[in-house]
């Protein structure tokens, strides 16, 4: 028996299974593939009036010394989830751009610390302004109940990750 088709709400003409686990699968699918596209990226960036030097681990990284920080390594690597070699190649080119400075360890001299500049504070307010301000444009005809819908939906399934444990 074929399932009932009906249009993908993340594209106007892909069908979907009346499986909610394989709609949500897909939906997700091309949410990620949407937020990780460089284009999506590019358009932030341009946005802001920036370069497009920061790429999005750069941008990623830095939000989270900014939010977090200041920081070890290792305590940013634990963060987002990644190896010390690649959060140590990741900050180190956010920190050549002069978005992060490096200080020691005030209670291990051994350590480095890092935290976002002026210039990364400036960078990270006007990247998330502008990444905000695209997705208004995308949800322009969304209702306001929609988008609180949306929100708490998101919400509600980032816990659930956390708690399932796919999520740092």
């Amino acid at each position: 028996m074929s399932p009932t088709r009906r249009p993908d709400p993340s594209t106007s003409d892909a069908p979907v299974d009346d499986d909610p686990i394989l709609a949500i699968d897909r939906a997700l699918g091309a949410v990620a593939r949407s937020i990780a596209s460089s284009r999506a990226h590019e358009k932030v960036i341009m946005r802001a009036g920036l370069d497009a030097r920061i790429d999005r681990a750069g941008f990623t990284a830095l939000a989270r010394i900014h939010d977090h920080g200041p920081l070890r390594l290792s305590d940013l690597a634990a963060l987002l989830g990644v190896d010390l070699s690649t959060v140590s190649r990741q900050v180190r080119t956010i920190e050549d751009q002069g978005l992060v400075v490096r200080r020691a360890d005030p209670t291990d001299g051994r350590a480095a610390m890092v935290e976002a500049s002026a210039d990364g504070r400036q960078a990270l307010q006007r990247l998330r302004e502008s990444a905000r301000a695209r997705l208004g444009e995308i949800l322009v005809d969304w209702s306001d109940d929609e988008r609180h819908e949306l929100a708490r939906s998101l919400a509600r399934f980032d816990e659930a990750m956390r708690r399932y444990g796919d999520r740092p």
